[in-house]
This record gives structure tokens, sequence and C-alpha cells, in this order.
């Protein structure tokens, strides 16, 4: 009965932390109530309802298991009782239970993860600065738009309690994130070429059409999301070794840098600069996984060109690009950056097979 019930409770808290990530990362850049007029506000509530929701089911979940537990046992114990020598004396006491209780839930906080006891302290900072804080209402939800209170800091300690406890990581699921990443990048790009596929940029105002970009809303935001699923697109491109697995990472990290130029975000381009910094530290240990590497620079290059060649035929239409990665949309000069790629695959190859360069 015990080894039921827990096995329900695991398959609960499975389901739980899979749909939890899923509504995140796939549903969430599509949520919208009134196009984007008031998108913020639509993705605050639908964050929060996610987290205390996924919280609530989880705290619930694990009490049900909890109570079934202390009921098997308990059980167990009136089967056995006979074998007790000193079951007269009290050895199962009211007492002597407190006692097992109270060091039950010491070991528990002990054997606790690090960033779990971190991150409740972080919860424990936040409702300290909420309560000393002269304007409980600013403090508790936000103001100004920007929706970062105490009730959006418990979501986020929420969510993190539900995923760090739940969530099992699948291959499969990069697959599911990284296809709605796709229709996020790609409509995108049709923005930055003056389309409007599905009508949402049309009650916005003229002035803020320039820093709304996708189903996202704002750029920045906007460069948040890609840059998070641009560096997953570089890494599993980079690591997989399969050709079909290749190619469908190298569209995702071709979109994903289309992306992030068009969006004309400083930040996008950052992270992007970023992630290829960090990523040279995994490949360049491995002879195909540097290959793969220098393969994404040059991916690099030619989301760039497809991005300057939509501009030169729709110039009346397209979002001009000031950021930083305009240069690798604009400037002709950069057409050197792939001829340099190739150069370096050519050399690494003849290395790879002279010298045997990547042997252990």
């Amino acid at each position: 009965m015990d080894g039921g019930s827990m096995e329900i409770t695991d398959k609960i808290n499975y389901v739980l932390g899979k749909t939890v990530v899923y509504m995140l990362l796939i549903i969430y850049p599509f949520v919208m109530h009134n196009k984007l007029n008031d998108v913020t506000l639509t993705r605050f509530f639908f964050f929060i309802i996610v987290s205390y929701v996924g919280f609530l089911v989880l705290c619930i979940n694990s009490l049900a298991g909890f109570i079934s537990k202390k009921v098997s046992d308990k059980k167990n114990y009136d089967d056995d009782k006979a074998d007790f020598i000193n079951i007269q004396e009290g050895a199962y006491s009211d007492e002597s239970q407190s006692i097992s209780k109270l060091y039950d839930i010491k070991d528990k906080i002990k054997n606790m993860n690090l960033w779990k006891k971190l991150i409740f302290l972080f919860l424990f900072v936040c409702i300290m600065s909420y309560l000393c804080s002269p304007y409980k209402s600013v403090a508790f939800l936000g103001h100004g738009g920007r929706y970062t209170g105490l009730v959006f800091y418990g979501a986020c300690v929420c969510m993190y309690y539900v995923v760090s406890t739940c969530y099992r990581f699948e291959k499969r699921d990069i697959t599911y994130v990284l296809c709605s990443s796709i229709l996020v990048n790609a409509w995108a790009v049709l923005n930055y070429a003056g389309m409007d596929p599905f009508y949402i940029y049309k009650d916005v105002p003229a002035a803020m059409k320039t820093v709304y970009i996708s189903s996202l809303g704002n750029i920045d935001i906007y460069g948040m999301y890609v840059n998070m699923m641009l560096a997953l697109a570089m890494f599993s491109f980079v690591y997989e070794e399969s050709t079909a697995g290749k190619f469908f990472y190298g569209i995702c990290a071709l979109l994903g840098m289309m992306g992030s130029l068009a969006s004309d975000s400083d930040m996008a381009v950052a992270g992007m600069f970023f992630a290829f910094v960090i990523l040279i530290y995994f490949a360049i240990s491995d002879y195909n996984r540097l290959i793969r590497y220098f393969m994404l620079a040059v991916e690099l290059f030619i989301a760039g060109r497809i991005l300057g060649v939509i501009y030169i035929f729709n110039q009346f239409n397209t979002r001009i690009i000031k950021s930083v990665g305009s240069i690798i949309v604009y400037k002709n000069v950069f057409v050197v950056f792939p001829v340099i790629c190739f150069i370096a695959i050519f050399i690494i190859q003849l290395l790879h097979d002279k010298y045997d360069l990547f042997t252990n």
C-alpha cells in the first residue's frame, strides 16, 4: 500500500514538474489578452497563477504522501508490536514520537539543498523588506507597470521550489522548448521585415512599435528570452552527434541569431556574444565540437546577411537596426568573418590530421 501511494505521489510530482516547465517555456511567450496592449500585466498574472498553483499542488501532494506514509507506518507498527519487549514501558509513547518528529525536521533542514536554503533566505529578506517599507502597496505588488513586489518574488521562490523538487530533465524537453522558440524567433524576423502576420501590432502606438517585437513585446524582454533559447540551441548543436539533431539545433540557432539581431536590443546581442565566449570553453577540447563551434560562427554571418538582404529589398518597411548588431547586418566589410572561420576550420583540420591534436 505504501509503495503504491508513494508511486502515485511521485507520478503527480513528475507531471507537475513537466507541466510547470512547459507552461513557462512553451506557452508563456504566446499568452495574450488584448494583443500587446496589456501584455505585461497578462503575463504577470499568468506567471503568478502558474507559480502559486503549482506550489499549492506540490504542498497538497506532499501532505497526502506524508499522511499515507504515517498511516502505513502506524499499521506496520501495530502489526509488529508484539515483537517489542518494552511496549508496556511506552516505547511508542507520545513523547518519543514528538522527539522523533523533531529530529526528522532537523535532519530535513540540515540535508536541504544549499540553493533551497538560499532561496528561502531570499524570501525572508523580501518579506522583511516589505514589512519595513513605508509604501506597503508598492512593495507588495509593484508600481508603474513594473510588477516586482513581494507577490512576484514569492512566486519566483515557489516556482524555483516546484521545479527543483519535481522537474526531471529529459532530452525531448529541449526539442519541445526549441520548437516554441522557432515560432517566436520567426515571428521576430517577420516583424523586422515589416510584417504583422497576426495583427497584434495593429493597435500599438507608432512610437512603441520600434521597441516591440515578436509575441513577447518589449525588445529587452525578447532579448532575455532569445538569449536563453539561443544558448540552449548552440550548446545542443555543439554536443549533438546525429545528423537530424544537428540540423534541427542549427536551424534553431540560426533563427535565434536572426531574432537577436532583428530585435535591435543591445542586451540580446551581448547575450549572444557571451554565449559564444562561454561555449568555446566546452568546445575547444574536442575536434568535432570545435568544428561545429566555428559552424555556428558562420551561421552568425549568414543570419546577418539574410537580414541585410531583407533590408535591401524592403527598406521602407524594415525596422532599422541601431544597436551594435547593425555591424553584422549592414556592414559589407563583415564579409571577412566567415573567411576567417573557414581558414580556422582548415587549420584545425590540418593540425588534427597531421599531429592528432585533440587526443588525450
